[in-house]
């Protein structure tokens, strides 16, 4: 595991202000980028399997590895309340 895969609301609100970005946008934006990506992993994900040709298996780890980032980001923003 790395650092960055326990960002937590503090950190997002703590990012945020130091970019001088307001909270509650901040939070609206990575909620909807997370959102966003999680569907198109779902779909895109077993279609990745033929792709590239000659049996590289880069491309579906890269998926596992972007979902997992998405799963984790949205289970981070549960404790969000309030924050709208």
């Amino acid at each position: 595991m790395n650092r960055d895969d326990y960002l937590k609301r503090r950190d997002w609100l703590r990012l945020a202000a130091a970019c001088g970005l307001g909270a509650a946008p901040t939070i609206r934006r990575v909620r909807a980028l997370a959102t966003r990506w999680w569907p198109m992993l779902i779909v895109r994900g077993p279609m990745s399997k033929p792709c590239p040709p000659g049996g590289d298996t880069t491309l579906p780890i890269l998926v596992t590895a972007v979902a997992a980032r998405c799963r984790a980001i949205m289970a981070s923003l549960n404790d969000m309340e309030g924050v709208k």
